[in-house]
């Protein structure tokens, strides 16, 4: 069984997916205890608020992180809103723009409005359902 790197596993990390993380990112250094070896060549990112997958190959616990913000970014087209979308989403929507002004209402719902307010990532865990599945770790910002 694969050891997951201590980094990831909670309560370890504490970021804001719903703003930019650049400043954050800064502060994970790549140190050489933060290596490949840490982590597994593929990864299947899961959330229950997520109807996603997250699929990613990342080579350190920096690009794990960028990976899955990235991911997250991603705008929701009007067939994904119309099926997997609702009145939740929406509201979470607004709070984010709310706080990051109008620029970004323009922008449109991304993933990371799915998540309900869920958006502080303190890490990962691997499912126990699936084998190569890990389970994003959230909590509400408030």
């Amino acid at each position: 069984m694969f050891e997951l790197h201590e980094s990831l596993r909670p309560p370890r990390l504490s970021i804001d997916l719903s703003q930019d993380i650049s400043p954050y990112i800064l502060t994970l250094r790549d140190k050489p205890d933060m290596s490949p070896q840490d982590l597994p060549e593929n990864m299947i990112l899961v959330s229950r608020y997520l109807p996603w997958r997250i699929h990613i190959s990342p080579c350190s616990v920096r690009d794990m992180v960028v990976a899955l913000y990235t991911a997250l970014r991603t705008r929701v087209t009007n067939e994904e809103m119309k099926t997997v979308g609702g009145k939740n989403v929406m509201k979470a929507f607004s709070k984010r723009v709310e706080r990051v002004g109008e620029e970004e209402r323009r922008k449109g719902v991304r993933r990371v409005d799915f998540l309900l307010g869920y958006t502080r990532f303190l890490g990962i865990e691997p499912s126990t359902d699936e084998s190569g599945v890990w389970k994003i770790c959230l909590t509400p910002l408030s």
